[in-house]
């Protein structure tokens, strides 16, 4: 039996230009007040994020704005990671900053563009582009540099963000001989973690337990943990290792600065990594334990020596490297250990739902609608695998193979309607090449290409442009085309009506590690629906995959619960499942159970 299901999503991006100008602003060109209005732009957007606001700090203006005039210098907006530490080194920061550019066009012809136009190119750039995005909603950063300069010919203008967090200075590292034991740089051949290798890193729920296992005895440093089979869910492939970093509390004495070095990625006195062959084979429990002939669950590794001369308090952080990048040091977590003793064992059960539990659930390969719109941008029909994959994530679906795509390839009205019309059909073409390009088998599809007249009189039959709607469509376009200046005015309207909607027939995919998240998908969608017995079918039938080592513990984590009364016995079972491949409970999950 096909299950039909319709989506509908609609991406704010498609009406990105047809935002009013900030604060009603008609104000010229002028590069210097520029970046206040840029920088306005993007705390409304942090802000509608739930991020902190960027705030403007000298350090990080000196380097963007040696950025911009080199920008203008060369006439090139493209910026090497190499010129940003350059630049941040230059002016004394830490090349822990990350840096935004753009070019925007100062006039064209006889006309010149305001600040607030100029603003809202740069500004919509950077929402909307997949590589700069992740630079700007990171909260990490908190601090910002922001220059403008205008090229030669007086007609571009470049701009530079610098962007940078708590670490973008280094005033401690003058103090480095202060240290009876100084720190070491063994984290210097590491690189700085990323989103997607540090995945299953973040997703990880047992790290404070990992950093309490970090001890001293008779001179060495020993890492234990007791469950291996966890520890290998961040420990998967050859560059996965770890390594303890001995920080001093004398690093941190002094008011004014700390002893570290910002640069680095490690603070204090950092081991070698152990990665993970050489890890695991280092278990000192399974020599010990040889002669009882029994496998053993945890594990004891020696880290390497601890240095000796460290007299003074300090504290052991451990640090997760995954395929050669530093992704987490886990510190110490400061709760307070209260001996309350107990004489009763601890024991958990699962919620009792027994009812409608039958027919079990089992995946099957359903088939689905899926309907989307992607925006346009004037002029451009060629599209490539980045500019359509943000479109495809943000379903929010299990992984599907395209049967067939249905694309209405809208215009908007200005221009000639041939040339449109050709347009609109390259774009929608190219589109349906990207999504081929995603999988084997070949998709058949429907392409019908459209004006958005009837769209624009309906937006705009009551407002600032009711006469050209009153017009009739030829005269319009005829007025609108003639007109270069009412032509710039209106194109914020005119953006909203370029764009495609995308109609997919698909399959979804559950074969292999992708049967995961099909199961996850559908036991959310079950809770947002409030079909709870679904919902239980789905948990059990994950635990049990887990259970076979079908499926990674972390799956448990991808479950989407909110905790509430309604709540409380998938709350309970999603411990007490966790709980029955790892034979541990949480600190957090405990504190569930005391609040519910």
């Amino acid at each position: 039996m096909k299950l039909k299901l319709l989506i509908s999503f609609v991406l704010l991006s498609s009406i990105a230009f047809a935002q009013e100008p900030i604060g009603g602003s008609t104000e010229t060109f002028n590069s210097k007040t520029l970046p206040r209005l840029i920088l306005k732009e993007l705390n409304r957007f942090r802000i509608s994020k739930g991020l902190d606001t960027l705030e403007l700090y000298p350090l990080l203006e000196l380097a963007s704005s040696n950025s911009a005039k080199s920008m203008a210098k060369n006439e090139s907006e493209k910026i090497e990671h190499a010129s940003t530490v350059k630049n941040l080194k230059k002016v004394g920061a830490t090349i822990k900053g990350r840096e935004l550019t753009m070019k925007a066009v100062v006039s064209k012809g006889r006309e010149d563009f305001t600040n607030d136009y100029i603003a809202k190119v740069v500004y919509n750039r950077w929402e909307f582009n997949p590589k700069d995005l992740p630079v700007l909603i990171n909260p990490k950063y908190t601090l910002i540099g922001l220059k403008a300069e205008v090229d030669e010919k007086g007609d571009k203008v470049y701009v530079s963000a610098m962007l940078g967090g708590y670490d973008i200075t280094n005033e401690g590292l003058p103090h480095k001989k202060e240290l009876e034991v100084p720190y070491n740089t063994k984290a210097k051949k590491l690189k700085a973690p990323d989103s997607r290798t540090c995945k299953s890193c973040e997703s990880w729920r047992n790290s404070s337990l990992l950093q309490k296992g970090a001890v001293v005895s008779e001179g060495r440093i020993l890492l234990r943990y007791p469950n291996t089979r966890d520890l290998r869910r961040i420990m998967k492939r050859p560059k996965d290792g770890l390594a303890v970093d001995v920080v001093q509390r004398s690093q941190y004495d002094n008011a004014d600065y700390n002893i570290v070095d910002n640069n680095m990625l490690n603070k204090g006195l950092m081991t070698k990594v152990i990665y993970k062959e050489k890890f695991f084979k280092k278990n000192r429990l399974i020599t010990k334990d040889k002669k009882h002939n029994r496998k053993v669950k945890g594990i004891e590794v020696d880290m390497g020596p601890f240095n000796e001369k460290i007299i003074g308090p300090y504290e052991l952080n451990v640090v997760v490297v995954q395929n050669g990048k530093v992704c987490k040091s886990i510190t110490r977590g400061y709760t307070e250990d209260l001996n309350v003793a107990s004489n009763t064992p601890i024991g958990l059960l699962p919620f009792d739902n027994t009812t409608g539990l039958k027919p079990a659930f089992e995946p099957h390969s359903e088939s689905s609608i899926l309907n989307f719109t992607i925006p346009f941008e004037k002029n451009k029909h060629e599209f490539k695998q980045q500019d359509i994959q943000p479109f495809i994530v943000a379903l929010n679906e299990p992984d599907f193979i395209i049967d067939g795509v249905y694309v209405y390839a809208y215009s908007s009205i200005e221009g000639d309607s041939v040339a449109n019309a050709k347009l609109q059909r390259k774009r929608a073409e190219s589109v349906v090449s990207v999504l081929q390009s995603f999988q084997n088998n070949k998709i058949k599809p429907t392409i019908q290409t459209k004006d958005s007249w009837d769209m624009f009189v309906k937006e705009n039959e009551s407002g600032k442009y009711a006469d050209l709607t009153k017009l009739g469509k030829k005269k319009a376009i005829a007025k609108i085309n003639h007109d270069k200046h009412l032509l710039k005015e209106l194109e914020p309207v005119l953006a909203k009506c370029r764009f495609a909607q995308l109609v997919m027939d698909v399959t979804y995919d559950i074969s292999g590690n992708k049967e995961v998240k099909f199961s996850t998908v559908s036991f959310n969608k079950a809770v947002k629906a409030g079909k709870m017995n679904q919902a239980y079918k789905i948990m059990e039938y994950i635990e049990k995959r887990v259970n076979e080592d079908k499926y990674p513990l972390s799956a448990f984590d991808s479950l989407k619960i909110e905790e509430n009364e309604e709540n409380i016995g998938l709350l309970n079972n999603q411990v007490y499942y966790r709980y029955l491949n790892t034979n541990e409970v949480e600190e957090e999950d405990a504190d569930n159970f005391k609040k519910w």
